[in-house]
């Protein structure tokens, strides 16, 4: 169980910076 919710968290986190980053890109 304990694995599982890593798993959930890290894709949080993974989804959360990849859009931050998408938003860099566009704006510059």
């Amino acid at each position: 169980m304990l694995q599982e919710s890593l798993v959930k968290v890290g894709l949080v986190v993974f989804i959360a910076v990849c859009s931050k980053m998408e938003q860099k890109w566009l704006s510059s």
